[in-house]
């Protein structure tokens, strides 16, 4: 049961603790049940079995969920990271090599003149 806690996501975290706690407490439930009732009834154990699928269910769509959330956000970074390099391919064609070489070293502001022809680079918010 821990390992599922270990690789939950941070914000799922007081989710996960209610459903063990929950199933702990159900537990804790059906024991004191069962010490005070002399036969075992059928409906105790009908009640017991229909809640424990029940929070099978949930238990199991909470974790698709999660994992599906974790799956798009994976797949939402892949894009950013192609739409980043795709940029980058961009510049390299369009920008000459040591006007890329100055953004890459972090300059933001510069200008250089060649001459009777100045180049600027300006970029506008």
């Amino acid at each position: 049961m821990l390992a599922l806690v270990a690789g939950l996501n941070h914000s799922f975290i007081y989710p996960t603790v209610g459903m063990i706690l929950g199933s702990v407490f159900m537990h804790i439930f059906f024991s004191f049940l069962d010490e005070f009732e002399d036969s075992v009834s059928n409906f105790n154990n009908t009640y017991r079995a229909v809640l424990w699928i029940f929070v099978a269910i949930v238990w199991s769509v909470y974790v698709y969920m999660q994992e599906l959330e974790k799956k798009t956000s994976f797949v939402s970074g892949h894009k950013k990271v192609r739409s980043f390099q795709k940029l980058k391919q961009i510049l390299n064609i369009l920008v000459p090599s040591l006007v890329r070489d100055k953004i890459r070293s972090g300059k933001k502001n510069f200008s250089d003149d060649e001459g009777e022809v100045t180049i600027i680079f300006i970029d506008i918010h």
